[in-house]
């Protein structure tokens, strides 16, 4: 029984592994049209910074779990009437059932000037290494989201002179933190030498061949020798879209398209806190999904023809996809769940640390914990659990005794932060 799986991220490959645990006789092939695999988007700023970064599977991953492998090929077309899939090279392969893990990708620039050279996005291996040897002494990073603040932090260490930090709003790190959360933020990424520029967009790129300035909305320009588009990513689903499969599933990961299935960042989840369709986003996410979609697939083999009501499978219906956690500057900090929410928010400001804490009929909606996010995993546990708190247990929260409560149910040691 041939399983075939187009993307080698985390949702891909967690897949894989779920399928190989679920039947040694099934023929498995992961294609991907990168060469590098098996490691971490989330650790390419490192690679950016020049150091280097573990793979996340071992290298004898595929040979270990016979698992067949193409690389550096990427799947141009999909006839999922055919159970086939086109290659670059011209060859196809057959398959049974197929998952769909092809990630997301930068969202372009739509501006003038996106053709010159010293433009990149950060996605891929590759894209890391081109920006690492670009010589650059300016760099201005599009985008105050998580991304741009990363790969800022990235450039400073790599040793480059200037970087401008240019965000749309009005702070840093919108969606995740807080005016007073984002203004300790901004402090700790202006005493990494970073500049930030705040209520602009880029209107232009300018240069002659090379990439040479970037002209805002207001008219100012910004001498650059390298430009980082960080704002933001959009699903690869160009493959699902021309065979009809969509980027919608099922709560089985299953497409419109039956044998046709999807996971991670090319689908769209439904946030359980906030009612949203958004891109998972998270790597922990993608693995879950890869995971519950491997299983779907191994129903699919065996009944074709079968329903998902007669099936033994949960239904995958909603997500939490509001978890961050960084070090920016050497501050940790950690936010989770609906920070933007306007219930009753409660904040402990003191001795270098800083809490904010949004409440809901008395359950924790949303946290921010920058200086020492010790036992930030209780924070969201709670989040999701949606556990009725009384007054002490929420004034524990907002000193930061949180190993002091009582979570029937859960090992303290499962509180990693």
């Amino acid at each position: 029984m041939k399983c075939l799986i187009v993307g080698a991220g985390p949702a891909g490959l967690s897949a894989a592994e779920t399928l190989r645990k679920l039947s040694d006789r099934l023929e498995i092939t992961v294609a991907d049209g990168e060469n590098k695999l098996l490691y971490a988007r989330c650790q390419l700023p490192g690679v950016v910074a020049g150091r280097t970064i573990p793979d996340f599977r071992p290298p004898d991953f595929f040979t270990r779990n016979d698992i067949g492998l193409i690389a550096g090929k990427r799947v141009l077309f999909l006839w999922p009437d055919l159970n086939q899939v086109l290659l670059e090279d011209g060859s196809r392969l057959r398959f049974q059932v197929l998952l769909l893990a092809t990630g997301a990708r930068p969202r372009g620039l739509k501006i003038p000037g996106t053709e010159l050279r010293g433009i990149y996005g950060l996605r891929q291996y590759g894209d890391a290494l081109r920006i690492s040897r670009w010589e650059a002494g300016r760099a201005v990073v599009l985008g105050g989201g998580p991304g741009g603040v990363a790969v800022a932090e990235a450039l400073r260490d790599r040793g480059i002179r200037q970087v401008t930090l240019v965000v749309k709003s009005t702070r840093v790190l919108s969606r995740q933190m807080d005016e007073q959360g984002a203004g300790r933020v901004e402090k700790a990424l202006l005493n990494h030498n970073i500049e930030l520029l705040y209520g602009q967009n880029p209107r232009q790129i300018l240069g002659s061949k090379k990439v040479q300035s970037v002209g805002l909305e207001d008219g100012r320009e910004l001498p650059a020798d390298l430009v980082i588009a960080a704002k933001g990513v959009q699903p690869n689903i160009s493959l699902a879209v021309r065979a009809g499969a969509g980027v919608r599933v099922n709560p089985y990961f299953e497409t419109a398209r039956c044998g046709v299935f999807a996971a991670g960042d090319c689908t769209e989840v439904r946030d359980e806190l906030t009612g949203e369709d958004v891109l998972p986003g998270r790597w922990t996410l993608a693995i879950q999904q890869g995971k519950r979609a491997a299983q779907s697939m191994f129903y699919r083999l065996k009944y074709p023809e079968g329903s998902w009501e007669e099936s033994d499978l949960t239904p995958y219906t909603e997500a939490y996809t509001r978890e961050y956690t960084a070090q920016i500057g050497g501050v940790p900090l950690a936010a989770a769940g609906w920070n933007t929410f306007p219930g009753e928010v409660q904040v402990w400001d003191s001795g270098g640390v800083y809490r904010r804490l949004v409440f809901r009929d008395d359950k924790l909606l949303g946290a921010v914990i920058i200086g020492d996010i010790a036992g930030a995993g209780i924070y969201n546990w709670l989040i999701r659990k949606g556990r009725e708190l009384s007054s002490r247990e929420k004034s524990a929260l907002l000193r930061g005794e949180v190993f002091s409560l009582m979570l029937p149910g859960e090992p303290q040691q499962s509180y990693a932060k």
